[in-house]
């Protein structure tokens, strides 16, 4: 999430894409990163523009961030209480 925060959407990036590098100039999975870095920057006409699911995907890995650290915060105190009993 803090490297989505921090990316540019403006500049071309270095790509790790493979339908990049096959030629595409259109991928979901590009789309879906740069539609959450111009939510962070507060664009959010734009960010619906280049993927409609941006907001939905932030709110997911948001939550899944919140559940493990939850877990891990309980691992590391009482290990008799299960973070599915709070």
């Amino acid at each position: 999430m803090v490297v989505l925060a921090l990316l540019n959407p403006d500049q071309k990036q270095v790509s790790l894409c493979p339908l990049h590098f096959l030629g595409f100039h259109y991928c979901p999975g590009c789309g879906l990163g740069r539609s959450i870095a111009l939510l962070f920057r507060g664009r959010f006409a734009e960010s619906f523009a280049m993927h409609p699911l941006g907001f939905f995907a932030i709110s997911i890995i948001g939550h899944r961030i919140f559940q493990l650290a939850k877990r891990a915060l309980y691992k590391a105190g009482d290990e008799s209480v299960k973070p599915e009993q709070v």
